[in-house]
């Protein structure tokens, strides 16, 4: 029974810590007992082996055991398939957690006379798909707001995990906006590595740490990268309302910087990013959730400019911009804007009459090389990731 004070409890919670993780375990006392029910970790943090981790068991508030591994334990191994008891014996004896089978390692029998042996590999475990996802929801965090090609290829990912993954998990997308996807990336990286918590992450994160910048809580060496829906070979492109000049010339008569929305440096924003850089009259205006915010503020006449200048944006979000001749664009970066989307927008304009970003800018050699470097790696947009350690 469980007892505190020499008393019998009845209900309370049990605070079970790990070394000095800072993520305790906390599991309700049901009719004496504590029990730890599907999913409870029992043990520390996971991916940390350790050995001789001491092990303290509060019950509600009051210290009743502090116990120690004497044998190596992986944190990941005690995601428990079936209820777990700890009993507490008369007065204050020691509790026991035992561990999961899988998250003992042996302990190797040392020999009298060290001499080459040959260990066979142990056979290893068999994953079951099925079994380990069905019933389980995994969760979809999205960096950016409902609507914008982040949410859309997340939803459209979701309803193929739903239907073809072995146990057809249940899939929740939900939207965590922040830093331009930043605080959505962190957060993941935080999370279980349960293989239940999934993130499109921007593509500025990864450039921006191969350029020698820290990101905070991320890791491009230890991130686990399952694929990307699509590989960016469209042409990124600055497009401008009609009403304030239809192009690049035209723009530069205005007398003020034209505004550009970006959810944060990098990804889109790049074209932009770089003709301010320069001294072009550009400005980028940082903050927005989304594509879908930044086309409600064009819409809406508070913005000049957008990066987003594509189909895949439009269709889904204003397609009546088409028709309305909404946008014109001011240059081009990656691959020339194609004729089919200059028709589409009613530009009336031939895909050779469009500059590159390179012809409206005076940049150098060196310049130019640091760009395409950034231009490429922004290519490898929405990189479904993993938590490091899954």
């Amino acid at each position: 029974m469980a007892l505190l004070d020499g008393e019998p409890v009845t209900e309370g919670e049990l605070v079970v810590c790990v070394g000095d993780w800072e993520r305790p375990t906390t599991i309700p006392v049901r009719d004496g007992a504590f029990e730890c029910g599907d999913d409870c970790l029992l043990v520390g943090p996971p991916g940390f082996e350790y050995a001789g981790e001491p092990v303290s068991f509060l019950l509600n508030g009051e210290l009743q055991a502090d116990l120690t591994y004497a044998f190596p334990l992986l944190g990941t191994a005690c995601l428990v398939s079936k209820p777990v008891t700890l009993r507490f014996g008369d007065g204050l004896a020691p509790a026991v957690a035992a561990p999961c089978p899988e998250s003992v390692v042996p302990t190797p029998t040392p020999t009298p006379i060290p001499m080459p042996t040959t260990t066979p590999a142990p056979t290893p475990a068999v994953f079951n798909a099925e079994e380990y996802f069905s019933g389980k929801t995994i969760k979809i965090i999205v960096g950016f707001s409902p609507g914008g090609g982040y949410d859309a290829y997340s939803r459209l990912l979701a309803k193929g995990i739903e239907r073809l993954m072995p146990g057809n998990p249940r899939v929740i997308v939900y939207n965590l906006t922040g830093g331009g996807g930043l605080r959505a990336l962190q957060e993941t990286m935080r999370s279980r590595r349960d293989g239940l918590t999934i993130h499109p992450m921007a593509n500025r994160h990864p450039a921006a740490e191969a350029a020698g910048a820290d990101i905070p809580s991320f890791d491009l060496n230890t991130v686990i990268m399952i694929g990307a829906l699509n590989f960016v070979q469209t042409h990124g492109a600055l497009c401008i309302r009609r009403d304030r000049a239809e192009n690049w010339n035209e723009m530069l008569t205005l007398g003020r910087p034209i505004t550009v929305g970006a959810s944060a440096l990098g990804g889109n924003a790049i074209g932009g990013q770089f003709a301010e850089a320069l001294g072009a009259p550009v400005k980028v205006v940082l903050g927005y959730e989304g594509t879908a915010d930044i086309y409600a503020s064009i819409e809406r006449n508070t913005l000049d400019a957008t990066n987003h200048c594509d189909s895949s944006y439009i269709d889904p979000l204003y397609p009546n911009w088409y028709e309305e001749r909404k946008l014109m664009p001011l240059f081009y970066w990656r691959t020339p804007i194609s004729q089919t989307f200059l028709d589409k927008m009613n530009t009336g304009l031939r895909s050779e009459d469009v500059p590159h970003l390179f012809d409206v800018v005076d940049a150098n050699e060196q310049q130019k090389a640091a760009f395409l470097l950034a231009q490429n790696l922004e290519s490898m947009t929405r990189m479904f990731v993993l938590p490091p350690g899954t």
